[in-house]
């Protein structure tokens, strides 16, 4: 399935290289997937084992790119941070 948001990602090498982090859920807004329409709930996502998350290109299953690092719940969405390994 593929997310479709707006938003801004931002990448920053802030002295933690490879690292990309931002929102990846906002709550509360209509997305678009090729399932249909999708709208998050706080809560409804959770990741128990971070580490075991792929970051995927193009979200392609077969094209892992990196790994979770960290996930947060604010009130305005989701957010993580991901580690490139390619």
């Amino acid at each position: 399935m593929i997310l479709t948001f707006s938003g801004n990602i931002e990448a920053v090498d802030s002295g933690e290289r490879r690292t990309i982090s931002g929102k990846i859920a906002p709550y509360g807004e209509v997305g678009f997937t090729s399932a249909g329409k999708v709208m998050f709930a706080p809560g409804s996502i959770e990741a128990a084992e971070p580490s075991r998350v792929k970051l995927l290109m193009s979200h392609d299953n077969t094209k892992p790119v990196g790994r979770m690092q960290s996930i947060t719940s604010a009130k305005d969405g989701l957010y993580a941070s991901f580690k490139v390994i390619c």
